[in-house]
């Protein structure tokens, strides 16, 4: 939400665009392909814990905004959004002096993103409000926003869940807070300084294991390195801060250089992936841009840390030839599926595009782009990774084109930020199946009604237009049904059953930040990205450098069959692992078993960060085979947590 920029983009960002579009690979719309379908509602008041919208009459609406969303193994959506209070003290705007004005919302859905019910605030410090609006009881904190889960359970049998947020009370937003749930988010515990690195703005948070969470965010006081704090216990602590950037490419991430994007962690390895867009892709440029330069934020990166965020190295996503074109628009950011396959999504306030990695981040494919018509506009991007090569896309898009019809704005360059009255805004929903490839095939959809009209500011807190949509939103994906729930920002009076009006919004105010609000759009039908593989599926696959020094291969099989699986065979570059599973076979249908080992075969010398093959062929009761493949990452030792 309060995203310094340091750096403009350039007058020529959008007028050169058309001269790089033949450098992006395309996607295709899918033939043919199963309609998808969305059910539509407005989250509940954030203050009043316990209410279920759909179906309050009185208490199902909200004046929250720059929502965030994450689903857990059981398939539970937790979403997260910022409290915009409306009260005489506090700025309709961004508040940034008095305690009162600030809070963080939070929201449950246990049945498939078909409802959801308000949480207790993971950052109040007193009793709930007795009437609307609140301007009592919540706590300094409540900035930008961002929420995870883990990935196992913890000793009480539930996965924690992970709230960051900006602290309001002393001045800027500049303090990140992280609150941590282990009961399913009905309570909260916050430790106001358990992150140390002051000065940040803009955290994100990712999750894995029973009790280990990062934090990443931009850090003014280090010249606006991006940092990761990592906690080992739950969010108690956070003892372990270090920067993404490598020693290699430390000078070219001078300050201002870059903009932070989100952070991510693959459970099955302990791999971090941190992304962030610099104006430097190259050690020419970084000379040239020692002292102010022209540039704009025209590479994408991803900073992949292999030993548990102690260390980190740096590898180029995509570097736009055009300097001018700029891709910090709210924000890059990656995700990672269940196959260990890397997805980085950017755009250049214009279209939308990702590329993917099948190395864990060391060589891209890319850039596709992913948008088409009727959405000939695409910002806001944000993506959730299911089962190999499934990924969902959701972006705020128009059919006014920017780059096609530029008098018709108000200003020139035409962008986003200028748009007129006539662009109509909607939520767009895209999925491939086939992600893995140069040319996937998209299907494409508005998951929405109208959800503004004109300008969409990206400049966070230095906006001079229209901020009512903020600065992101997000998808997540159940890892059950593989259905998606999209959690967005909406201005427009709709007075609806399941979207009625805040008392602070009216019909005359629609289409401004009165009536701003966060919104759910959940998918009821078409394909899911998350699809049992036929055999088994591999859990976790882990080879990483024991406390021996030795290296240690842990894996981990479910069976998705209906019959046994009588055998299994491994294998790291065709070479036989002998492994005795536990449970012993046979593996019954629906049942799990794992290995570990430390005698690798012979004939396979493995070393830190290499990447190798994994074979498993799994044998089932009529005699028939299975087998997968998948690659391998050699880490330090970092788990288990």
């Amino acid at each position: 939400m309060t995203e310094l920029k340091l750096r403009i983009p350039k007058v020529l960002a959008l007028v050169l665009l058309l001269s790089v579009l033949p450098l992006a690979l395309v996607s295709q719309p899918a033939a043919g392909s199963p309609g998808f379908s969305f059910t539509t509602f407005e989250l509940g008041r954030f203050d009043v814990p316990g209410v279920k919208c759909p179906g309050s009459t009185t208490s199902c609406f909200n004046v929250n905004a720059e929502p965030q969303i994450r689903a857990d193994p059981a398939g539970n959506f937790y979403a997260s959004s910022e409290y915009l209070p409306r009260v005489a003290q506090c700025s309709i705007a961004l508040d940034l002096l008095n305690p009162q004005c600030g809070g963080t919302g939070a929201w449950k859905s246990s049945d498939n993103g078909l409802h959801y019910v308000t949480l207790p605030s993971p950052n109040t410090l007193t009793a709930n409000c007795s009437s609307f609006p609140c301007n009592t009881s919540f706590s300094p904190y409540g900035g930008d926003t961002d929420i995870a889960v883990a990935s196992r359970k913890n000793s009480n049998g539930f996965y924690n869940v992970y709230v960051v947020s900006l602290e309001r009370a002393t001045g800027p937003l500049l303090t990140v807070e992280e609150s941590t749930s282990r009961d399913g988010g009905q309570t909260w515990t916050i430790n106001p300084t358990s992150i140390q690195a002051p000065l940040n703005d803009r955290p994100w948070v990712a999750a894995e294991g029973a009790n280990r969470v990062c934090v990443s965010s931009h850090n003014v006081g280090t010249f606006f390195e991006i940092l990761v704090s990592c906690s080992n216990d739950g969010g108690a602590t956070f003892a372990q801060v270090r920067t993404v950037f490598d020693q290699a490419h430390f000078t070219w991430f001078a300050p201002g250089n870059t903009q932070g994007g989100n952070i991510a962690i693959d459970p099955s390895n302990h791999v971090i992936y941190d992304t962030f867009d610099s104006i430097v892709a190259k050690e020419s440029e970084a000379l040239q841009c020692a002292v102010p330069c022209t540039n704009n934020f025209h590479s994408v990166w991803v900073a992949v840390s292999i030993d548990g965020g102690m260390s980190f190295k740096d590898y180029l996503v995509y570097s736009n030839p055009n300097v001018n074109i700029g891709y910090n628009h709210q924000f890059s950011q990656v995700s990672v599926d269940k196959a260990g396959n890397v997805y980085s999504v950017y755009t250049d306030d214009h279209n939308t595009y990702y590329s993917f990695s099948t190395d864990f981040g060391k060589h891209w494919s890319g850039p596709i782009l992913v948008n088409h018509s009727p959405s000939n506009t695409a910002i806001f991007p944000w993506s959730s990774a299911g089962s190999l090569g499934k990924l969902d896309i959701v972006w705020y898009g128009t059919l006014f084109d920017g780059t096609a019809t530029p008098k018709q704005c108000s200003q020139q360059p035409c962008t986003p930020d200028n748009y007129p009255m006539s662009a109509a805004w909607f939520v767009y929903f895209a999925q491939t199946q086939n992600a893995l490839t140069n040319n996937p095939s998209f299907t494409q959809v508005a998951a929405t009604s109208i959800i503004h009209f004109g300008g969409v500011c990206e400049a966070g807190v230095t906006c001079s237009g229209n901020r009512d949509l903020f600065d992101d939103f997000g998808v997540a994906a159940s890892p059950i049904t593989g259905f998606a729930s999209i959690v967005y920002d909406n201005d427009q009076y709709l007075n609806t059953a399941s979207d009625p009006p805040s008392p602070t919004c009216t019909q005359d105010k629609t289409n401004s930040g009165a009536c701003t609000r966060t919104d759910i759009a959940t998918q009821t039908s078409g394909p899911g990205i998350f699809v049992k593989p036929k055999g088994f599926e591999i859990e976790r696959e882990d080879l990483e450098l024991s406390s021996s020094n030795k290296p240690e291969f842990d894996i981990e099989v479910s069976n998705t069959d209906t019959q046994e699986i009588t055998s299994l065979s491994v294998q790291l570059n065709g070479l036989n692992v002998a492994l005795n599973w536990n449970p012993s076979l046979p593996l019954l249908p629906g049942a799990t078993l794992s290995a570990s080992t430390t005698s690798l075969p012979l004939g396979l010398a493995t070393v830190i960060g290499g990447v190798y093959s994994l074979t498993v062929t799994a044998t089932l009761a009529d005699g028939s085979t299975v087998t997968q493949t998948f690659s391998v990452i050699q880490t330090l030792l970092v788990g288990p947590f």
